[in-house]
């Protein structure tokens, strides 16, 4: 698996949990716009920091960064591969199933 397609698959995973998984929801729904912005992407950044730590100490084979500066720049690339993925699950899947509920 490449570093973008693990990024996507937790952009989607992530987008939908918010709005569909029970616990999840019932906490997320009660915040405010921007936290919820704030909280998505900080995930996201989360999971590439992983990814990118793990790749560099040698501890578990999930991507290949490499540990320098080009590396720092790809995993920022991944994030917003991540942040593009999310919303656009959210615009696309999310948004129109809470308006067919609704």
């Amino acid at each position: 698996m490449t570093n973008e397609f693990i990024a996507g698959i937790a952009g989607i995973v992530m987008s939908l949990a918010f709005d569909f998984a029970p616990f999840v929801k019932d906490w997320y729904e009660k915040l405010l716009p921007g936290k919820k912005r704030l909280i998505a992407t900080g995930l996201g950044f989360g999971v590439v920091a992983v990814m990118f730590l793990l790749s560099c100490g040698n501890l578990f084979d999930v991507s290949s960064f490499t540990c320098n500066q080009a590396g720092v720049e790809e995993a920022l690339g991944i994030w917003v591969t991540y942040v593009l993925v999310n919303q656009t699950t959210y615009g696309l899947i999310v948004k129109p199933l809470r308006k067919a509920v609704a």
